[in-house]
């Protein structure tokens, strides 16, 4: 069975509300420049982030050229393509595992909304060619129709007045996370590694079965900077708003933003912290050396910029580079492939920082810390990194924190850095309820 994408324009009066199309059933993905709403399944390819992207490209280096094994299915699709912009075409979206090793999922959805900054909006159509095609822009309107009745679709939530805040239980106690702390600045000063990123896991029983559309809402307003996504996770959702840009495709041009060094509010004295400008320099320098042999050109700021969130600022570096001519240049996917993971989410060396992980936590990870994003067949496309998330079933919500440690790092402080960024994912979740006349303001 042959499958063909029809991408085609949409009229602006048609005033679509793609958080609302997405939320609880779809794929939603909104990175500033592109909105995304992916509604079913014309086809998903299984695997791990290895089998799934052709292999990390480190193997033999360049001018090995491996397209990722996505790429190359999205390619055997007939595509007709009337909008011709980023984001149009047929595309494959995925939220891999931390552990490139585990089995992950791409879906090629069999209708995609996307609206970009600049208002346009289109859809692709995905349904299997021959005579039962039907023309796109039907398919379209069936499904505008669905959405303005609610058909088959549920953002969650429940109605009514919320009571009280979360009941979170720490699933690594403050105890037992200081002495995976301790214990990884003791291997680093054994020489065993020089960087880990090590976590924690947090339960958090919610008032109320959140509204996933008010939630990517509150998110988005929270978080202007930062890529908004929600997929779907076994019995729930993944859902986040994470700030670090693992690495983006546009023809030949590539981008990271990489991040690394936290501190509450505005925290300017980032820019002169010894320690954390080390633990930040780590990433940087990792980055750059995966790309420059597949870079004609790379440009790595000699230091970072301040990146300020809601409630948390980072330093981060913008990293771009231009792809060489010869051969067949990395698509996104084996991009990210080719990077992951990176020392802000493993550590430095990698293996032995992945050994370390394995060894300290007793938890696994899932998708938290593993690329988010999307492919297309041209290879265009962009992964970030799926922190500042959870993981909602119900009422119930998995958050992860995770820091880096060096050698110079403190338990207690480090520790009070993953009470700030779950905090900040709590605040997204469960926000205080909003008082009414007649409140106490007791």
């Amino acid at each position: 069975m042959t499958l063909v994408a029809s991408s085609r324009r949409l009229e602006p009066s048609l005033a679509l509300d793609l958080v609302g199309a997405a939320a609880g059933r779809g794929i939603f993905f909104d990175d500033g420049e592109l909105q995304m709403a992916a509604i079913g399944e014309a086809a998903r390819l299984t695997g791990s982030l290895d089998e799934l992207a052709g292999g990390t490209g480190r193997e033999a280096g360049p001018p090995r050229r491996p397209s990722s094994v996505a790429r190359r299915w999205l390619q055997t699709l007939d595509v007709d393509d009337a909008v011709c912009l980023r984001g149009s075409g047929v595309l494959a979206f995925g939220a891999f595992p931390f552990r490139r090793s585990e089995p992950a999922v791409l879906v090629v959805p069999e209708l995609l909304f996307v609206r970009a900054s600049t208002g346009e909006t289109w859809a692709t159509v995905v349904q299997a060619g021959g005579a039962r095609q039907r023309d796109p822009l039907d398919v379209v309107e069936q499904e505008v129709d669905r959405l303005r009745r609610g058909d088959g679709h549920a953002h969650g939530g429940v109605p009514g007045r919320r009571q009280g805040g979360p009941v979170v239980t720490m699933a690594t106690s403050d105890a037992a996370y200081t002495a995976m702390v301790r214990a990884a600045v003791a291997a680093i000063r054994a020489g065993a590694v020089d960087k880990v990123v090590v976590t924690r896991q947090a339960d958090a029983l919610l008032p109320e079965v959140p509204d996933e559309a008010a939630l990517i809402r509150r998110w988005r307003a929270l978080e202007p900077g930062c890529a908004v996504f929600a997929f779907p996770s076994g019995r729930g959702r993944f859902v986040g708003a994470t700030p670090e840009l693992l690495v983006s495709r546009r023809a030949s041009a590539v981008a990271c933003r990489p991040l690394a060094g936290t501190s509450r509010g505005h925290g300017s004295f980032l820019l002169s912290s010894e320690k954390d400008g080390a633990e930040h320099r780590f990433v940087v320098d990792a980055i750059a050396d995966a790309l420059r042999p597949w870079c004609a050109h790379l440009d790595v700021p000699d230091q970072p910029r301040l990146v300020t969130l809601h409630t948390l600022s980072h330093l981060g570096t913008d990293i771009t580079g231009t792809l060489r001519e010869a051969g067949e240049p990395l698509d996104a996917l084996a991009l990210a492939a080719l990077l992951h993971p990176t020392p802000a989410v493993g550590g430095v060396p990698t293996a032995d920082a992945l050994e370390l992980i394995a060894h300290l936590e007793a938890h696994g990870r899932g998708q938290y810390g593993g690329p988010v994003g999307w492919v297309d067949r041209a290879g265009d496309g962009a992964w970030w990194y799926g922190i500042r998330s959870a993981v909602l079933d119900g009422r119930h919500a998995r958050l992860t924190a995770g820091v880096g440690i060096v050698d110079r790092s403190d338990p207690d402080l480090e520790l009070e850095e993953t009470r700030l960024k779950l905090e900040s994912v709590l605040t997204a979740l469960s926000p205080p309820p909003e008082r009414r006349p007649g409140d106490s303001a007791a």
